[in-house]
């Protein structure tokens, strides 16, 4: 039925009739474009009632022109306004609709404030009003943002949230488009939470009046299209396990294609790098023989000016001599003659001439010195050269033999290849012709699928009509100026849950049974904190490790900080374990808790891997930080349980991330996604009926590897759960002594995990 008042009539009533006027109002969108409650059926039709939330808000967008937009459920049992899905908002957007309560400053309320009071609100000028947060990035760009509630007759169960982005706003009538729609969405909502067969749901909507028969048809119908989709699950099943092997093959063939570029790339690198090695030594040995030729030019040089001194030198040896005969003769000469002044003066100029020449002498001898010097550092010089020029071609040499290795190996990777490329087509061929049968059986069944739909539609509908002629109040638009007035408190609010004192845990030991203490730690040995009731772990002997049994209590988190304990090993069947750990994290400890049930009448355990408590109700982002040191992009998470509000929260917090979540919603699924997704975390709520949700967290030790696993204790008693889950196993279930299970604990790692490179895959185009 139609939440908003109907806008007051502005022509006469004498116009064109509603069926003719949907036709004109069909032509101006396109004859072929479908009416958006034709879309939302069609996706409720094919798509898993879970997963049908993202498409139908792409629906809604394309209908009214929206660049972003939300669907939040509202939980009446919390009056929480949860986030379900988005597209296109921002990272601050989502924070503040994951978990809407009233008058809580850290959310956006005013979706939750429409819901209660049957109200649409639409935020004109959104950029400049402070009370509108960051919902779209840009955040300047945004520039109106409509708040419209969601019925499922008179019961409150969601609110869409619509942002266009500047230059495109919204109005009245983008909403009025979009409004007979919202009943689709409102069944979407309800259909998923009927999937689950929550215990928890709240008070069921009041049956529409004086149509019996329409339930009882309706009743039919969905047994008939049930029966019809339980056969096509097997046929899908089958398909998923034939695309499964089609998958490993396909894997296998990407790695070898992968180790081929990877091959590739190293050899081209390596050529690379070859050729530059090679024209560098070129380049070098070129400069090398440039400078080679300039020392011998320098050589040949200094020898022909160390010739020419030493003629020189010879030359004034002979001059030396001559002047020594003259000298002797003007001597003899002076002797004879009776002028001895003149003698004497002759004597002294042949002494001057010779210190002179001995002078020039002593010069052209240290010349001589000099080139010799020069020759040697040349000829030093010539040889350094020499020795580069031979490492250099050792090294070509070196590379040329790398380059000859690698293209080997890309050969025998081109024949790998090729080997597995045969082996996928024969695989595929065959994968084919069982995908046309299975395909021809999928065709029958959709046809049938199809004609019971229609009928199921055409039964819905009546019933449809029939809840139109309820007189419950409609709801109205109200426009928001830019400086908003605070909001009204609804009229008929549910009233919020009283708030509860904290649990207090009391662990009462048996009669005469010591307290627990704090132990004493050897030199060089570590302690390994056993959280249990049943001391017979200290006897266990583990290799550098002292083993100690901590009762759980409420002083744990004391008596845990006193021993200093390197690991942490709880046994969940024990009373009081999940409390202690939920106390310990709300005094702050960052610890990591190694789950595992201990058979308390033998030496038999079953390892669970790592644990994490979470408090009810479920908050996606306590989870998110809970998980920030197990969760990173690409990480395989399943959610398990019937609360589907908080899961779908959940879910799309965890998509935001980066991880991949599959859900299920009782025991059987969740096992069955075990075997096929194998997760690297499970999000497990207990209160799942039957006591399913402490049999699935028995399972987790048939997962290999063992996953981290986030518990949401229900109202019950954990201990008596996990205990009753335990009895139902066999021995062989449990695997393993209690010794065995303390000495794998120290050598797991407690590390956070790395972040895994996405494999990029190269198509080239011919």
């Amino acid at each position: 039925m139609p939440i908003f008042r109907k806008p007051r009539r502005t022509r006469p009533l004498e116009g064109p009739p509603a069926s003719e006027a949907g036709l004109l109002q069909g032509e101006r969108r396109g004859a072929t474009e479908p009416r958006l409650e034709d879309r939302l059926r069609e996706i409720a039709a094919t798509v898993a009632p879970e997963d049908a939330f993202a498409p139908a808000l792409e629906a809604i967008l394309d209908a009214s022109r929206a660049q972003a937009g939300a669907i939040c459920l509202y939980d009446q049992r919390y009056g929480l306004l949860r986030l379900a899905a988005e597209v296109g908002l921002s990272d601050e957007g989502c924070r503040r609709l994951r978990n809407v309560r009233r008058a809580d400053p850290a959310t956006w309320d005013m979706p939750l404030h429409g819901l209660l009071n049957r109200r649409a609100y639409l935020i004109e000028s959104a950029a400049r009003n402070r009370y509108v947060p960051k919902l779209a990035e840009p955040a300047a760009s945004m520039r109106t943002v409509a708040c419209v509630p969601i019925y499922a007759g008179p019961t409150p169960v969601g609110s869409l949230i619509l942002v266009s982005l500047a230059p495109r706003s919204l109005g009245e009538r983008d909403i009025r488009t979009i409004e007979r729609a919202l009943g689709e969405l409102a069944g979407m909502i309800e259909a998923a939470r009927r999937c689950a067969r929550s215990d928890e749901a709240g008070p069921p909507a009041r049956p529409a009046p004086d149509v019996p028969a329409i339930f009882a048809e309706r009743e039919r119908l969905r047994g008939e299209v049930a029966a019809h989709l339980a056969e096509h699950a097997r046929l899908a099943a089958e398909l998923a396990a034939r695309s499964a092997e089609n998958e490993q093959l396909r894997a296998a063939l990407e790695s070898a294609a992968e180790e081929q570029a990877r091959a590739a790339a190293e050899l081209d690198g390596v050529r690379r790098a070859a050729a530059a090695s090679a024209a560098a030594a070129e380049g070098r040995i070129a400069e090398l023989a440039a400078a080679a030729e300039a020392l011998r030019g320098r050589l040949a040089a200094a020898e022909t000016a160390l010739e020419g001194v030493r003629a020189r030198a010879r030359a004034q040896e002979e001059e030396a001599e001559r002047l020594a005969i003259e000298l002797s003769s003007a001597t003899a000469r002076a002797a004879g003659a009776a002028d001895a002044e003149a003698a004497e003066a002759a004597l002294g100029a042949s002494r001057a001439i010779i210190e002179a020449l001995e002078e020039e002498a002593g010069r052209a001898g240290a010349e001589i010195e000099r080139f010799a010097a020069a020759e040697r550092a040349a000829r030093a010089e010539q040889e350094r050269l020499e020795g580069l020029l031979r490492e250099g071609l050792a090294k070509d040499q070196a590379t040329s033999a790398r380059l000859a290795a690698l293209e080997q190996e890309a050969t025998a990777l081109r024949a790998e290849r090729d080997r597995l490329a045969g082996a996928a087509r024969s695989q595929t061929a065959s994968l084919a012709a069982r995908l046309e049968t299975l395909a021809a059986d999928r065709e029958t069944l959709a046809a049938d699928r199809d004609r019971l739909a229609a009928a199921l539609r055409t039964a819905e509908a009546a019933l449809a009509r029939a809840e139109a002629l309820d007189d419950t109040p409609a709801m109205e638009v109200e426009r928001v100026p830019l400086e908003p007035a605070p909001l009204a408190e609804p009229a008929a609010a549910p009233p919020a849950p009283a708030p509860r004192e904290p649990v207090r845990l009391v662990t009462v030991a048996a009669p005469g049974a010591p307290r627990a203490r704090v132990p004493r730690i050897e030199g060089g040995r570590q302690l390994l904190a056993v959280l249990d009731t049943d001391p017979s772990w200290e006897d266990v002997a583990v290799a550098g490790h002292e083993v100690a049994v901590l009762a759980p209590g409420e002083d744990i988190a004391v008596r845990l900080a006193a021993a200093g304990a390197a690991r942490i090993v709880v046994n969940l069947a024990a009373h009081g374990a999940l409390g202690s750990l939920l106390a310990l994290r709300g005094a702050g400890s960052t610890a990591r808790f190694w789950g595992c049930l201990a058979d308390p009448a033998g030496d038999r355990a079953l390892a669970l891997g790592m644990i994490e408590p979470a408090a009810r109700p479920l908050d996606p982002d306590a989870v998110l930080a809970a998980l920030g040191g197990y969760a990173i992009r690409g990480t395989r998470v399943v959610t398990a349980g019937s609360d589907v509000d908080a899961l779908m929260s959940l879910r799309q917090a965890l998509a935001r991330r980066g991880t991949s979540v599959s859900m299920a919603w009782d025991a059987k699924q969740t096992i069955h996604l075990f075997d096929v997704v194998r997760p690297e975390v499970v999000v497990l709520d207990l209160s799942l009926p039957k006591r399913d949700g402490y049999r699935i967290a028995a399972q987790l030790g048939r997962v290999d590897p063992l996953p981290s696993a986030v518990l949401v204790p229900g109202t019950d008693d954990p201990s008596a759960g996990f205990a009753a889950a335990l009895a139902d196993l066999s021995p062989a279930d449990l695997g393993m002594s209690r010794a065995e299970l303390l000495a794998a604990v120290p050598a797991r790692s407690e590390a956070a995990p790395v972040e895994r490179r996405q494999r990029i895959r190269a198509v080239s185009r011919k």
